[in-house]
């Protein structure tokens, strides 16, 4: 659900920042983090461009 969350802002912004999504989905920002990681483990998702200019990449639906 918190996966799913985050995938939906990332759609909505590709740009956003971790601290945006978390005062997005009411989380903290570390959960978001640990979110992310998850997910670009996972295959999911991807950053593209580096930390600072960079967005994310949505590779498949979970």
């Amino acid at each position: 659900m918190e996966e799913a969350a985050v995938l939906r802002c990332i759609e909505t912004n590709p740009m956003m920042t971790q601290n945006e999504m978390a005062a997005i989905i009411g989380k903290s920002e570390r959960t978001v983090k640990s979110i992310n990681s998850a997910l670009v483990e996972k295959g999911i998702l991807t950053r593209r461009n580096g930390r600072r200019n960079g967005w994310w990449e949505i590779k498949k639906e979970i």
